[in-house]
């Protein structure tokens, strides 16, 4: 998930930002093992905080065995995998209009939102993704 906030009057200026991280990520090394790091801690405080374990073992109690018991959040194991290569691949493979959902919540002008749509993400590829109801 990607998300943008902001006021009207400055959506031109945010969301070429916005569109500029999704069209164009550096995914420099440097900065992904600052972020990995990040969420390397996240995930140990799973572990070392009473509430974040509960909430971390109801989730996986629940749906033991399905893909949602998964945490959205990653693993320990899954993050430190984490590397630029991969990320890249990832962003060539997966970063497709078909795999995207836009969600707008405001006063923003149909004509606006389709005008940035059509200068930024549009230009991304198609994909062959086809959305089906989890079994």
């Amino acid at each position: 998930m990607i998300g943008l906030r902001g006021l009207l009057p400055d959506l031109d200026s945010s969301w070429a930002v916005f569109a500029d991280r999704i069209l164009a990520p550096t995914l420099d090394s440097a900065a992904v093992a600052v972020a990995r790091d990040k969420l390397l801690a996240v995930a140990r405080r799973r572990r070392e905080e009473p509430d974040e374990l509960v909430r971390y073992l109801a989730d996986s109690a629940a749906f033991d065995g399905d893909a949602y018991g998964l945490p959205v959040e990653g693993t320990e194991r899954s993050l430190a995998a984490l590397a630029s290569a991969a990320l890249r691949r990832y962003h060539e493979t997966q970063m497709v209009t078909s795999r995207m959902l836009l969600v707008v919540v405001g006063n923003v002008p149909r004509a606006t939102l389709e005008r940035l749509v059509a200068g930024t993400l549009a230009r991304l590829p198609r994909g062959t993704y086809q959305w089906t109801v989890p079994a």
